[in-house]
């Protein structure tokens, strides 16, 4: 089985100035959620979805589908916080999600994949 700690992109140009954010959940998952970025909350607290788009997820969608947070495995395209970033490039969002997202797959191995986040 892949190794599911995070690690810092080779290419990342935010190397080293946030870590990156481990992905929570279930291994192996039934669906994999995976959003866009950490944002403040995200980087304080040390996982991923608990801002203010985590808490919709949770209060909102989750009961509607009758699932919670602890029923899915959720990760980000882009694993570390960067207080600048608006909207991604094509290619930021190849290159970060290139590193890890296929290892995630490979190894929790969800029967689904629920793509969320603005980008």
């Amino acid at each position: 089985m892949p190794c599911l700690t995070p690690t810092a992109c080779p290419t990342c140009p935010n190397r080293g100035l946030h870590a990156p954010l481990p992905a929570d959940g279930p291994t192996p998952c039934r669906l994999l959620a995976i959003s866009d970025y950490p944002g403040e909350t995200e980087n304080r607290t040390g996982r991923v979805q608990t801002g203010k788009g985590g808490e919709e997820l949770c209060q909102t969608y989750l009961p509607r589908a009758r699932l919670s947070r602890r029923d899915l495995r959720l990760t980000n395209v882009f694993q570390c916080f960067d207080p600048r970033r608006k909207k991604a490039t094509r290619a930021q969002v190849l290159a970060c999600a290139s590193h890890h997202i296929p290892r995630e797959i490979e190894a929790t191995r969800p029967e689904f994949v629920l793509l969320m986040g603005g980008n």
